[in-house]
């Protein structure tokens, strides 16, 4: 997983090592049980029998409570204090809290046994005889918020709570070169905005919570698959990201619906020139998620911020093909005919009339994710390698849209 502005991001194996003794089982099978239920990667032993058997386990425990997991989860009790393997497991997160400087050690009282090095650090109580007990599900509820706060959406900085509005580009009104060699031809557009990035996972997420619109068909239980928020948001027909657009307009009172065609190659190329790709003449797979990058499926968005286009748009070549609202329509693009103009924006066509997707996808090569590349797809058909973005205006709602 990459960070919003490509600087790769720490990862763990796991979100939490649980640390405790075996006297203590049922607590941490429990609380195991429950952070598992959440999707939380946790280190439990009963879960890693297969992976430790065989290995020197003075070892490998050292590096798991030391380097593998972002928290460590202690459930402190008299037989944690005394025995020998537990006090090897923390030591272990002791050195590494100690030598990162990090918030890494989450205790939790099960008596009132103190550990030499934890005076100052908040506990959480699960004490029989406290009136402040916290219950298996709590804790469970308290460790997915830590993590929350640990891990807000990678690409997140791209848009905002509580809509997830996107971070806007404007493009200024002007010509530009649309379409290349000979069909190249000079188009005039008023400005608009569109999005920096395609719409993601967690943005998706927002409008399916928020209207109970179909999921994606590999989502579960009407969430992304963990580790995915930021990636973009496939396995959306047409009328998936229109009714998307429809919304966000709704909420945020701002006009906002898929890019035009010709907005959309704008955007990704600018307006001095007849570039081949958003950053140049030359394809280079450490600028964009296609073919040669080695991907082989989608990646966060904005993790190639070298690929960005003359006005800032990121992932215009590769990654997933974009939807857009234009019809299908041979060049040029009808730029002084109102009515063609017209026909080729219609939100009403016929339901089997292809729209036009563009800019390429991960498994494309680099010839097939320039800034003129061109597609067409049913509007009822999503599949794996195409999202959307989004584009509008900061004027009131309009009608049409």
């Amino acid at each position: 997983m990459a960070t919003p502005t490509g600087q790769p991001q720490e990862t763990f194996k796991f979100d939490v090592a649980l640390s405790y003794a075996s006297e203590d089982r049922l607590h941490a099978e429990a609380l195991a049980e429950r952070l598992k239920s959440r999707d939380v990667r946790i280190f439990y032993d009963r879960y890693e029998i297969a992976d430790m058997w065989g290995k020197n386990l003075y070892d490998h425990l050292a590096d798991v409570y030391s380097k593998q997991a972002h928290y460590c989860i202690m459930l402190v009790s008299q037989a944690y204090a005394r025995k020998v393997w537990t006090r090897h497991e923390r030591r272990s997160a002791q050195e590494r809290a100690t030598r990162e400087s990090v918030e890494y050690i989450l205790p939790i009282r099960l008596d009132d046994t103190e550990i030499p090095g934890l005076q100052n650090v908040t506990y959480l109580d699960m004490r029989d005889s406290s009136a402040d007990r916290l219950t298996v599900e709590q804790i469970c509820e308290l460790t997915v918020q830590k993590l929350a706060f640990a891990h807000p959406p990678a690409g997140a900085a791209y848009w905002s709570e509580p809509f997830g509005e996107p971070e806007w580009i404007t493009v200024p009104a002007g010509e530009f070169w649309m379409g290349e060699k000979g069909e190249a031809h000079r188009v005039f557009l008023d400005e608009y905005r569109i999005a920096r990035v395609p719409v993601t996972n967690a943005q998706y997420q927002l409008f399916v919570a928020n209207t109970h619109h179909a999921a994606p068909q590999h989502w579960v239980e009407g969430r992304p698959l963990r580790g995915l928020e930021s990636h973009p948001v496939v396995y959306v027909t047409w009328y998936d990201a229109l009714g998307y657009c429809r919304w966000l307009t709704r909420v945020t009172d701002k006009s906002i619906t898929l890019p035009r065609e010709a907005e959309w190659e704008k955007a990704a190329r600018g307006d001095k020139d007849q570039r081949v790709y958003p950053w140049g003449d030359t394809p280079d797979p450490g600028k964009a998620n296609y073919q040669d990058s080695g991907i082989g499926g989608t990646s966060a968005v904005g993790a190639f911020p070298k690929g960005a286009s003359p006005y800032g748009c990121l992932d215009m070549s590769g990654n997933v093909w974009e939807w857009t609202r234009s019809v299908y329509g041979e060049y040029p693009y009808p730029q002084d005919d109102e009515e063609g103009r017209r026909r080729r924006e219609d939100l009403e066509a016929l339901a089997r009339k292809p729209r036009v997707v563009r800019g390429g996808s991960f498994g494309k090569g680099g010839s097939g994710v320039r800034c003129a590349i061109r597609g067409r797809n049913d509007p009822d058909d999503g599949f794996y390698g195409i999202g959307f973005r989004v584009a509008g205006s900061p004027s009131p709602v309009a009608s049409g849209l």
